[in-house]
C-alpha cells in the first residue's frame, strides 16, 4: 500500500511504502543492496557452531576464536553459512573473510583470506572439500 509522497531536504520526491503481511502465510521481501554495492559469492566447508566473518578492510590480526570480531564496525556474520554464501551490499574495497568456530580455539587459528570487491567469483575459506 503506498502512503503520502514526502519531500527530503534535496527537492526529489520519495515514496514511502507499507508492508503488509498476509494471516497464513509467509512472505519475503527483498530490497537488495544499495546502488553501488555488490555481492561476494564465499564457498566453505560448513561445519556446526562456524561463522564467517566479512570485515572491511585488512586485520592485522584475528582472535583463536574469532568471537571479538562483532565488535568491528561494519563486520558481517553468517552463523553456520551453507557451503556456498551470497553475501550481498558490499561497497567495493579490500576485506578480510575470516571462518571458523565462534566459541572453540582451533589448532592454527580461524581461516582468514583477504579479497579485493568485487571479486571475479566465489572466494574460497578454508580447505573445501572438492565436490
Amino acid at each position: 500500500m503506498e502512503a503520502a509522497t514526502p519531500r527530503p531536504a534535496g527537492g526529489a520526491a520519495g515514496r514511502v511504502l507499507e508492508v503488509h503481511a498476509v494471516s497464513g502465510t509467509e512472505q519475503t521481501l527483498l530490497l537488495g543492496g544499495a546502488p553501488g554495492t555488490v555481492s561476494l559469492g564465499v564457498r566453505v566447508a560448513p561445519a556446526p557452531g562456524h561463522c564467517l566473518w566479512v570485515v572491511p578492510g585488512e586485520l592485522q590480526s584475528v582472535g583463536n576464536p574469532p568471537e571479538g570480531l562483532g565488535r568491528q564496525d561494519g563486520v558481517r556474520m553468517v552463523y553456520e553459512p551453507p557451503a556456498l554464501v551470497r553475501v550481498p551490499g558490499l561497497r567495493p574495497g579490500r576485506y578480510t573473510l575470516v571462518y571458523g568456530p565462534y566459541h572453540v580455539d582451533v589448532p592454527g587459528g580461524p581461516a582468514v583470506v583477504r579479497v579485493d570487491v568485487p571479486s571475479p567469483g566465489p572466494v574460497v575459506v578454508g580447505p573445501v572439500p572438492v565436490p
